[in-house]
């Protein structure tokens, strides 16, 4: 029995040991590749420090009706573009319209009034040239024969016949004359009724207009606010719209105040849209916002871009060294990146920490120190310990 245990004791270390060899053996298999391989070195670049900004229309407002009525047609939809002085909205308000009516009434009457006081002035004009005729003749006549009674040629009767005559052409020459300054008055007060009816009728023309909501500058609809058929009043907003010049507005920490100036050229990302460009700097708040501490500053920005987008702008701060890869020197073993280093002919992995890319660099944060010869292509099958060739 203690023999039998014996020899399955040393058949188990015999089998043990044949299986750590082969182990050992598939460990120490190695590769060759043929790689090409490029020296590490660090350059100085500018420490970008980046801050959110937000794409806006440079002239962005939001219309609002003067008058309370119905929205009867809206006629741009969200996105769409327009020119300066397009009817956006068209509201229906019958009370404006009523006043309206009642106006161009009122001045048709002031204008037949006129036409009637200037045919009346007419007549008592004519009437007054009759009885002023009148009148001169009976005056001449009364002083003759004041006259003739003073040398008692004429009867005390048939000189008060004649007095009498010339007093009553006196009186119609004076009514004649109050008849044509009525005439005047007249005329006067259906001018004065035509000009208030004038002044209403270009109020309710005025209103009229109001009903139609104009573009005050070439641009696009942002937001429409409500819809047709529903009751609006003064001051609602109804419409956002923005010019079709874009901007960005940006948020920088106080201490950059003295870093950036107006015509400087920013570093622009929109990562959403995967685009990067350059954005000049087209104003700076002249102040600091103390609950904050920072300070709004105004880029340019591409039409294209859609207003409200998210977008990293980066600002200069200085100096610094940096090391930059190839991309494709770059591989990602599960979680972590890497890249392999020549060290006499064989592949080291090491474990790196990335930064931005660019121009098809990266940059390495962490675990390269400049000096190193990285492999940069044909790293799919390396692996720590393989023979490399370049």
């Amino acid at each position: 029995m203690f023999r039998y245990i014996t020899f399955l004791m040393l058949l188990f270390v015999i089998s043990c040991g044949s299986s750590n060899k082969d182990d050992i053996s598939k460990k120490e298999q190695v590769s060759s590749h043929k790689v090409s391989l490029a020296e590490v070195s660090k350059v100085q670049v500018p420490v970008l420090r980046e801050f959110s900004g937000t794409v806006s229309s440079e002239d962005m407002v939001a219309l609002s009706p003067k008058v309370m009525g119905y929205i009867t047609r809206i006629n741009y939809t969200e996105g769409a573009s327009f020119k300066k002085g397009a009817v956006l909205v068209e509201v229906s308000s019958p009370e404006i319209y009523e006043k309206l009516k009642f106006a161009d009434a009122a001045v048709a009457e002031a204008d037949n009034a006129i036409s009637q006081g200037e045919l009346g002035l007419k007549v008592a004009q004519n009437q007054l040239r009759q009885a002023q005729a009148q009148y001169e003749l009976a005056e001449k006549t009364y002083k003759r024969y004041k006259s003739l009674l003073a040398s008692e040629s004429i009867s005390k009767q048939e000189f008060d016949q004649v007095e009498s005559q010339y007093k009553v052409a006196l009186e119609g020459k004076n009514a004649a004359e109050r008849a044509v300054k009525l005439a005047e008055e007249r005329i006067n007060q259906a001018k004065t009724k035509k000009n208030q009816a004038i002044a209403g009728k270009n109020e309710a023309s005025t209103y009229v207009g109001y009903t139609r909501i104009v573009a005050p500058f070439d641009g696009v609809l942002l937001e429409k606010l409500i819809d047709v058929g529903n009751m609006v009043a003064p001051g609602q907003p109804i419409l956002k719209i923005g010019s079709n010049k874009n901007v960005i507005y940006t948020y920088l920490s106080e201490s950059m105040f003295h870093k950036v100036k107006v015509g400087d050229q920013l570093e622009v990302k929109v990562d959403s849209l995967g685009k990067e460009f350059k954005s000049k700097v087209l104003e700076i708040a002249p102040n600091i916002d103390p609950a904050t501490r920072n300070f709004k500053v105004k880029l340019s920005a591409d039409k294209s871009l859609p207003v409200g987008a998210y977008v990293n702008v980066y600002v200069n701060d200085g100096i610094k060294d940096a090391i930059y890869v190839p991309k494709t020197a770059v591989v990602k073993r599960g979680q972590v990146e890497a890249v392999f280093i020549n060290i006499n002919g064989k592949a080291d992995m090491r474990i790196v920490k990335t930064g931005i890319e660019k121009d098809g660099k990266v940059e390495i944060i962490s675990g390269l120190s400049g000096g190193e010869k990285i492999v940069v292509n044909n790293l799919d099958n390396i692996k720590a310990g393989d023979i490399l060739e370049g």
